[in-house]
């Protein structure tokens, strides 16, 4: 997983084309070929349902993993988030991208099973209150534990990426732990980890004062 920036491009578009964009790595070392993530919205019509959608990247087409996330009256999407796998990048280096509906590119691919994905790492974190005991909590079990449930917030699911998110309440206290993990064709996983105090007016809310220890992979 590498984090590219994505920046509009005005460059005339051809029949069937949707929007030109640009990733750029703005970073001093070379980014490995990956997987970028971006959202993208589309006039009514421009994408249908069951549309497939291709990005072509010096020249070549690519398959483009498309989760929807709202649509039009007629079906069509309005906003989506979009996966592309990416060439290296060059430090400073720049790379125009067309996406586009106009043209072929081989089958679709089935998404990645997150849980088996998953299988081989880990993500653990323990949660220690001041004066109080340690709570160990297995980021990614928990995960897989929500998917079997059907709790998982489901982000993103496709062949280049799978992403759900799981919340954990901490008892007695205000807080609720948020991870969003993804997993990418390849291998690669990165989990978003979010530590929140948001349930402060609730009666067991207040000043939270403690230390965490995150450990990946490990």
């Amino acid at each position: 997983m590498t984090v590219t920036t994505v920046l509009p491009s005005f460059a005339p578009l051809g029949a069937g084309d949707v929007a030109s964009l640009v990733f750029q790595n703005a970073g001093g070392g070379t980014l490995a070929t990956g997987v970028t993530t971006f959202g993208q919205v589309f006039t009514q019509g421009e994408l249908d349902a069951g549309q497939r959608l291709m990005a072509e990247i010096n020249g070549v087409l690519v398959a483009v993993q498309v989760d929807v996330k709202t649509t039009w009256p007629d079906g069509s999407a309005k906003m989506a988030v979009l996966s592309v796998m990416r060439p290296e990048l060059a430090a400073g280096a720049s790379m125009d991208i067309v996406l586009t509906t106009s043209g072929t590119v081989g089958p679709a691919q089935p998404a990645l099973d997150l849980g088996s994905a998953l299988n081989g790492h880990s993500f653990l974190v323990d949660v220690t209150p001041i004066g109080g005991a340690t709570i160990h909590i297995d980021v990614l079990d928990a995960v897989r534990d929500a998917l079997a449930a059907g709790t998982a917030s489901v982000w993103q699911q496709g062949p280049l990426a799978s992403q759900a998110r799981v919340e954990i309440e901490i008892p007695g206290t205000s807080q609720r732990m948020v991870f969003d993990v993804t997993a990418y064709t390849g291998g690669g996983f990165s989990v978003d980890a979010m530590f929140n105090n948001d349930r402060a007016m609730e009666i067991t809310g207040g000043l939270a004062n403690y230390s965490v220890a995150v450990t990946m992979d490990l």
